[in-house]
């Protein structure tokens, strides 16, 4: 008796809990009891980037070059999300549909007993092989395309994570900080040119400037880090990304009067500009 009408409905769990390919092919051959489910639901991952854009896009707060950039990001993350998904949901379909037919394979009587019901008995043979050929079919396009170990990466991905983490910001800002760091980050994302490794982005990142080097009440400072990273910005002459940094650096220390001071000198280097 096939039993694939279970087993997709198992695998389908196995994916979205983030199962090896192993245990998910295993699961597709093997399994017997699960929760039906016909339907793949997304993943939490992507439920929770997707309210995020949509606090920004319907926000009173944030400016409308703001939402701009958050609707870009969203769309290169929906881009390469759908890359991976649409082909799995594709597999889950034929699954489904594989499975339905098979049900009705197993519910039609078989048992021929007489030389009369030999071509009966032949019918279902025939049949029962082309849906063990399709079964088969199915893992060897499955096994193939390493899906699940793409959605998993992907989940995982810097992309995934820094984009939840810049629209969390977004959504909690003090009010000067609607084009802060967050900001700009999520525009790099937007326009695919964040640089995830490069010391602008990453507080840990090499530089020229130093903690020791800089002022004593900054060197001292709980967010004296983002503030090296101010002062790298500086150096390299992008202000907007440096007041940024700054103000990054007041969330932490918000009285610090050398970090406002920083912060106000690059507002009025790029009011100048």
């Amino acid at each position: 008796m096939i039993r694939l009408h279970e087993a997709r409905r198992f695998l389908v769990r196995m994916l979205l809990t983030g199962a090896s390919l192993t245990i998910a092919l295993t699961a597709l051959g093997y399994a017997q009891d699960a929760s039906p489910s016909k339907e793949m639901k997304l993943p939490g991952e992507i439920l929770k980037l997707r309210e995020n854009f949509l606090a920004i896009s319907s926000s009173t707060i944030l400016d409308a070059e703001v939402k701009e950039a958050s609707k870009r990001a969203s769309d290169q993350v929906e881009n390469e999300f759908r890359k991976i998904w649409d082909p799995l949901k594709l597999i889950n379909d034929k699954m489904v549909d594989l499975g339905n037919r098979i049900q009705i394979h197993n519910d039609t009587p078989h048992q021929f007993e007489i030389p009369a019901q030999q071509a009966q008995n032949d019918a279902y043979n025939r049949e029962k092989a082309q849906l063990d050929k399709e079964q088969a079919e199915i893992k060897s396009e499955f096994m193939g395309s390493g899906l699940v170990e793409k959605l998993t990466s992907f989940l995982e991905s810097p992309l995934v994570k820094e984009t939840t983490r810049t629209t969390e910001q977004l959504l909690h800002p003090p009010v000067y900080f609607n084009y802060g760091l967050a900001y700009l980050q999520l525009k790099g994302i937007a326009d695919g040119t964040l640089d995830w490794d490069g010391r602008r982005n990453v507080v840990s990142g090499d530089g020229t400037i130093s903690i020791d080097s800089m002022p004593l009440e900054i060197k001292n400072s709980p967010g004296r880090l983002e503030a090296r990273k101010g002062f790298v910005c500086i150096e390299d002459g992008d202000f907007a990304a440096a007041k940024a940094w700054f103000e990054q650096a007041l969330l932490k220390d918000p009285d610090n009067s050398s970090l406002k001071l920083m912060a106000e000198f690059c507002r009025k280097k790029i009011s100048r500009r």
